[in-house]
């Protein structure tokens, strides 16, 4: 199967499908790992579940995966001027910088 799926250019979407589940007693009530580690990938892109997770984006970087994570807006990222909360940076950005192949 992975050698099917997996592709070094490939894009590795990050979901962790985790939702609220009720009983004790029916098929699926407890979480499952899908074990699908392996798999070759050229970067990463996830939900704000996997981009506020501080040790998988050091992870990331520390091995030079390109990835794009969403972060709360709350989130606060490291800048030369200190931290800075996530909604805060994205307000300072131009208009133009949110067009397809723009942001930089």
């Amino acid at each position: 199967m992975a050698a099917a799926l997996g592709d070094p250019d490939g894009v590795l979407i990050g979901d962790d499908t985790g939702f609220e589940k009720g009983g004790s007693r029916s098929a699926g009530v407890q979480r499952q790992y899908t074990g699908t580690a392996g798999i070759p990938f050229g970067w990463v892109t996830a939900d704000e579940a996997c981009g506020d997770n501080g040790p998988l984006r050091s992870y990331l970087e520390g091995r030079g995966i390109a990835c794009v994570l969403a972060v709360a807006c709350a989130h606060v990222l490291a800048t030369p001027a200190g931290g800075r909360r996530a909604d805060a940076l994205a307000a300072k950005l131009p208009r133009r910088a949110w067009a397809a192949g723009e942001l930089r």
